[in-house]
């Protein structure tokens, strides 16, 4: 499913992913940690340009984007450790 052209789809996602915060919020108190949806392709690593994984040419097939790993360890961090 090509979700850029499906908004009954997105509208979907969007609101579960809400709903899950809102009730682990509610079960614990108040905002908890940081929760970060991620695509694979063109995001963490390039697909080499072959469709339909995505359109990236800058860089081999598989390779991993420059500092994609160091952010999401970045994100990982608990507050305390900020």
């Amino acid at each position: 499913t090509d979700l850029s052209r499906n908004h009954d789809v997105q509208v979907a996602i969007l609101s579960h992913l809400a709903e899950s915060a809102w009730e682990t919020r509610t079960e614990l108190g108040g905002a908890v940690g940081v929760k970060v949806v991620s695509d694979i392709d063109d995001t963490i690593y390039s697909s080499g340009g072959l469709w339909p994984a995505g359109c990236d040419t800058k860089y081999p097939r598989l390779a991993l984007y420059p500092g994609v790993l160091e952010l999401y360890r970045q994100l990982d961090r608990e507050i305390n450790d900020l």
